[in-house]
């Protein structure tokens, strides 16, 4: 009986934990290849970018955001040919 308790108070706890997710510091830099958001040493191409309208270049944010594979609007969103490297594209979902 105790170990269904146990069992039963651990996934809950389990559960909650794994709903609170963090915000993670960020900073954004544009140029005329698209929106990207530094994170540490790392610089993803933000997808959807109207979402960071309101601020301004360098601003410092915290964000939650989902790293994704394909990002078919930023292809078509880029207005010159200088090459920026960056490692991946990520959707914003929040920011606070």
């Amino acid at each position: 009986m105790r170990f269904k308790l146990f069992t039963i108070v651990f996934l809950f706890v389990l559960s909650l934990a794994s709903c609170s997710k963090k915000y993670t510091p960020a900073t954004i830099e544009r140029n005329c290849t698209g929106t990207y958001i530094e994170i540490g040493e790392q610089t993803f191409a933000v997808c959807n970018d109207e979402i960071l309208s309101n601020f301004t270049d360098n601003a410092h944010i915290k964000v939650r955001f989902n790293k994704i594979t394909d990002c078919t609007d930023y292809m078509d969103e880029v207005v010159c040919f200088l090459y920026f490297e960056h490692d991946g594209f990520v959707k914003i979902t929040a920011i606070d």
